[in-house]
């Protein structure tokens, strides 16, 4: 909320330059395409979440012997089964002690990160997202389509995925309500995960695209002029 009021207020002042310099002389043009350029070469202040996927947990079978611990993954591929390396947080074995507790991927700490955020950014709508959990040998989940998940997140500006982010990590957020049990024939999990994209909105605002535009605007008026002089 802090950064889109930051983008807004941004906005707002980029567009009281632009009605200003219409008010001013065409000397102004250039005070113009320097801020223009200034907001684009400018890194965004700080990151904030792309989007999310909930996901309820509830699932079971029937074991000979206790099954108490648990997965959760997402994976992001055109290939169905979705590969291993296309596949989130594979690597956890989760129990009821991990309830309450978030896990982070980052390029640095899970090699199906990087695949999976290229995907996640390509801008296409051919791959699918799957979510799933599994304990014991049953697993459970949604594979959609990535518009199904992301089409009013707040990162997606093209209503498919997060073309133009940047993502810096995708988090799986552990509900503290996550229970497994075993009643003597039976091994089940219930509750609920999700996962959080995180990352920085890298794509132009309209403004400064439009105070660039007027500034290139203004030095063709201004070239215009010398020759008529």
């Amino acid at each position: 909320m802090r950064l889109r009021f930051a983008r807004l207020m941004q906005s707002a002042t980029s567009m009281l330059c632009i009605a200003a310099a219409i008010c001013r002389q065409v000397r102004t043009v250039p005070t113009l395409i320097a801020i223009a350029l200034f907001e684009l070469a400018s890194p965004p202040s700080q990151g904030a979440m792309l989007g999310s996927i909930p996901m309820p947990l509830g699932l079971g079978g029937a074991t000979n012997v206790p099954i108490l611990t648990f997965g959760v993954t997402l994976c992001v591929s055109a290939a169905d089964p979705c590969p291993d390396s296309n596949t989130l947080f594979q690597s956890l074995s989760l129990t009821m002690a991990n309830a309450g507790q978030t896990f982070t991927a980052t390029a640095a700490n899970d090699p199906a990160f990087n695949p999976v955020v290229s995907l996640l950014t390509d801008g296409v709508d051919d791959d699918e997202v799957a979510v799933s959990a599994s304990i014991g040998s049953v697993s459970g989940g949604t594979t959609a389509t990535k518009s199904y998940f992301f089409s009013g997140a707040p990162g997606s500006s093209n209503g498919i995925d997060f073309a133009g982010d940047r993502i810096d990590s995708i988090s799986l957020i552990l509900g503290s309500d996550i229970m497994v049990t075993y009643d003597g024939t039976f091994s089940s999990l219930s509750g609920n995960a999700t996962f959080q994209i995180d990352g920085v909105v890298l794509v132009p605002e309209p403004t400064t695209l439009l105070l660039l535009g007027s500034g290139l605007a203004g030095l063709a008026v201004a070239g215009v002029r010398r020759q008529r002089v």
